[in-house]
């Protein structure tokens, strides 16, 4: 095994790159709180196709991270956008909603070098879980 000196000591190589390295992301659910909003892509490259942008106050569950270039992305699953209860009684804009399902795709989390991040983490017992049918 290759060894380089560091302070008159040797210190086996490591098998990591340069970095950039960042703190653990603890995998969970995640507030968006950008103003302008974060981009939902389809693969985990910056420049993938655009899927949906996700609007400040839009949760998300964090299934997965790797760092990529100088971004954390997460691979992330995002629940379909609350039904509106206020003006609207269209119920055929309320079905749209409903049915929209879940979205997966990559986003940015963190800004590896500066640490800059655009989300927060929701704390667990903090998230609320409604159900629109009846399951029994």
């Amino acid at each position: 095994m290759t060894h380089k000196k560091s302070n008159g000591r040797s210190i086996p190589y490591a098998d990591e790159d340069e970095g950039p390295w960042t703190e653990p992301v603890t995998l969970g659910v995640y507030r968006i709180n950008f103003n302008g909003g974060l981009p939902l892509r389809k693969t985990s490259d910056r420049d993938s196709q655009v899927l949906d942008v996700l609007e400040r106050g839009r949760h998300f569950e964090v299934l997965e991270t790797s760092v990529k270039e100088d971004r954390v992305r997460a691979r992330c699953l995002v629940p379909p956008p609350p039904i509106s209860q206020g003006n609207s009684s269209n119920g055929e804009e309320k079905e749209r909603h409903r049915s929209a399902g879940y979205q997966n795709g990559y986003i940015s989390l963190a800004n590896a070098v500066s640490g800059s991040t655009g989300v927060s983490p929701v704390p667990l017992g903090r998230s609320v879980i409604k159900c629109v049918t009846k399951l029994w």
